[in-house]
């Protein structure tokens, strides 16, 4: 069984797969899939321009660089997932569930509009994929894992570590925070009844 990790960046999502059962799995592909283009100071910070310039110019400076992240994503997303096939789930592994619009700090709130909308992009590829997917936050994806597995959590990070050390290039805290994700999908795929479940309830700051 082949399942796939997705850690949220801005602008990018770090890629793992992997493949096996829960007892017996290893790190067979990552990568970095572009989310944007690479072009102009906002391709990877779409609502900054709404801070930094007047308001009706940063308006629409933000809704073409919106439109870019959009457009560019689902054809990067698509042609990523496809050359990824077979995969029995996914798991995304974002920032935090606060809702941007509760965030009193300006600078602050267009960050989590932009981890909010890099994320949406790529929920929504794994919808057209037709790839069952659970999201979970960037704090709480190592402890929900660790519980499902019936592990302490440094004993699940500690075999993540192992897993692409000296293999696998390269092996940061966002490619194991991708394998996380991807074993959590693999952890659903256990019980039918789950696998198609969308775990956006998992998003805990």
């Amino acid at each position: 069984m082949r399942t796939l990790g997705l850690r949220i960046k801005s602008g990018s999502a770090v890629v793992a797969v992997i493949a096996g059962e829960l007892h017996s799995w290893r790190v067979v592909h990552v990568d970095r899939i572009a989310l944007t283009a690479p072009m102009g100071q906002y391709a990877r910070f779409p609502y900054h321009p709404l801070i930094e310039m007047e308001a009706e110019q940063g308006a629409e400076v933000s809704r073409e660089a919106v439109a870019v992240v959009r457009s560019e994503s689902q054809r990067q997303l698509a042609s990523a997932l496809q050359a990824l096939e077979p995969l029995a789930s996914a798991g995304v592994v974002g920032g935090s569930a606060v809702d941007p619009e509760r965030i009193t700090n300006p600078h602050i709130r267009v960050h989590a509009r932009e981890g909010r909308l890099f994320q949406e992009v790529v929920v929504e590829a794994l919808d057209r994929a037709g790839i069952a997917y659970h999201v979970l936050s960037d704090k709480s994806a190592r402890s929900r894992l660790a519980a499902e597995l019936g592990l302490a959590e440094p004993e699940l990070w500690g075999a993540v570590n192992q897993a692409g050390r000296g293999t696998v290039r390269p092996w940061r805290v966002d490619e194991k925070l991708a394998a996380v994700g991807a074993l959590y999908g693999l952890c659903r795929c256990r019980d039918p009844d789950r696998k198609a479940a969308k775990d956006r309830d998992a998003q805990k700051a």
